[in-house]
């Protein structure tokens, strides 16, 4: 990875999983990370522990992504503390990574699962990217992680599915927008192509695709402690 010495990242989802994976991989290259988690503090601070022992910096931010504030509430919290970490409250990195999902098919899935599934994969990444435009500086990365089930017929996860779609299409977007705006930005998508990736903590009776045959009863094999597709 090419050295991220002075660069500042924010990582949503990252007390677990993919988002935890790519926190540790972006503080190792150097980066500051801001480590955002929803619920699982004590998740979050075992994370930003990890990266201070590895010799790098890090610290958490809490934020409901579901509610209608929560990206204002994260943007708020990541000024206070990289501010109080560098002096300055700009951001290199964005990853949106935060997700959530349910296991049913287009008869079974209801109004509030539906409305947080988009709430979290669409809107919160889609005002994540808009309040971070006075934050950017040049040169500045969005990843918006998506999922392989975009292009795979599974009925079993229709919403989620379409949610992903949803982040395909604002990763175009935004990336013709934001370009004249700050120099040198890019957005790009981070799909997993080598399978599906486990979450350590989610049982495989709610798992959003299928159980994996791979995985101990009621409970499902940990994240691999690398990023999909190679890295961000």
């Amino acid at each position: 990875m090419t050295s991220l010495a002075g660069r500042t990242a924010v990582v949503t989802g990252a007390s677990r999983g993919v988002g935890r994976a790519t926190a540790l991989r972006l503080a190792d290259g150097g980066a500051l990370v801001a480590v955002h988690y929803s619920t699982g503090v004590d998740e979050a601070g075992e994370v930003v522990d990890t990266i201070r022992k590895n010799g790098g910096t890090a610290f958490a931010v809490q934020a409901d992504l579901s509610a209608a504030d929560g990206p204002e509430r994260l943007w708020s919290a990541f000024d206070e503390g990289a501010a109080d970490a560098t002096g300055e409250a700009a951001v290199d990195i964005l990853v949106n990574n935060a997700a959530t999902s349910v296991r049913a098919t287009l008869e079974e899935t209801g109004f509030e699962d539906y409305e947080r599934m988009f709430a979290v994969n669409v809107r919160a990444p889609f005002f994540m990217i808009q309040q971070a435009l006075g934050r950017l500086r040049n040169g500045a990365r969005i990843v918006n992680v998506t999922s392989a089930v975009t292009r795979m017929a599974f009925p079993e996860v229709i919403a989620y599915g379409l949610t992903k779609g949803a982040l395909n299409t604002l990763t175009l977007r935004a990336d013709r927008q934001v370009k004249p705006l700050v120099d040198g930005f890019s957005t790009k998508k981070s799909v997993s192509t080598k399978g599906f990736v486990c979450l350590s903590t989610r049982r495989a009776s709610t798992c959003p695709v299928l159980p994996c045959v791979s995985c101990p009863p009621n409970s499902v094999s940990a994240a691999k402690n690398s990023v999909p597709g190679g890295g961000v």
